[in-house]
């Protein structure tokens, strides 16, 4: 990649580097590939990403390899962007009464039904994967689908099973240190 000039990757690398900050990512119109290793940082390390909706950039290619990355959370037009950055708990204080979801209440039955529905789906067992690493990816597939109860998505994800190989991804993907080497 020497030579390449990527200054929408390069934005994205310095919030997907600090642990637990929140970090938001938005690939609007452009051409080439630019943003989608940020974006696959930003979500990496929990954040959460969107992608403008091709048939409205005047230029689809950006979005089109961020969504193509797998790194994309939502892919609205450039107005429902907006919207939904509005709403989104990463961007509301906490001061004004909405809950945080991002933590998970310690240990119930909810958590190892959740394990036990991926476990059924995938063949893979994570009840040995880090306790953090589980309670952090649950939580940002939680916000990505407004969902503040445990228990809600634990029944949500025995129903979807978009959703358990989107929480299967998540737990998979791997550390930034891949794009550490890259710009």
């Amino acid at each position: 990649m020497a030579g390449l000039h990527l200054p929408v990757d390069i934005l994205f690398r310095s919030p997907a580097e600090v642990p637990g900050s929140r970090a938001v990512g938005v690939v609007l119109s452009g051409n080439a590939s630019d943003g989608s290793l940020g974006l696959r940082a930003i979500k990496a390390e929990c954040g959460i990403t969107f992608a403008q909706d091709e048939a409205t950039a005047k230029f689809g290619g950006m979005s089109r390899n961020a969504i193509a990355s797998g790194a994309v959370d939502y892919v609205p037009p450039p107005a429902e962007i907006g919207r939904r950055l509005g709403q989104h708990p990463f961007l509301i204080p906490p001061e004004s009464g909405v809950p945080e979801s991002e933590t998970l209440p310690e240990g119930n039955g909810d958590l190892r039904r959740i394990l036990a529905t991926l476990q059924v789906s995938t063949k893979v067992d994570f009840s040995q994967y880090k306790p953090t690493t589980i309670q952090r990816r649950l939580g940002r597939r939680m916000m990505v689908l407004q969902i503040d109860k445990l228990a809600d998505y634990a029944r949500y994800l025995q129903k979807s099973p978009a959703e358990v190989a989107g929480l299967y991804k998540d737990l998979l993907i791997s550390v930034t240190s891949f794009f550490r080497g890259q710009l």
